[in-house]
């Protein structure tokens, strides 16, 4: 577990809930934590370094969600 320091000494890490489904089939080969509707990890990527798909396959957006899964709209 990280301590209050290294969080105040990296200020692009969050204490937020992300708001994500139980770890299911949601598509693709292995098993994702699904983002919910409202979870800050939506459009939170950079956008220069997210990868062209997500763990399932699909497509990620130009400015894309933290995590393995992409959620598409």
């Amino acid at each position: 577990p990280h301590t209050d320091d290294w969080l105040n000494e990296n200020p692009g890490v969050s204490r937020a809930d992300p708001l994500l489904g139980p770890l299911d089939d949601n598509g693709g080969f292995t098993p994702t934590m699904a983002i919910q509707e409202s979870s800050p990890a939506i459009d939170g990527g950079n956008g220069t370094d997210c990868p062209q798909y997500d763990q399932r396959g699909e497509p990620r957006e130009a400015t894309c969600d933290v995590g393995a899964f992409e959620r598409l709209d």
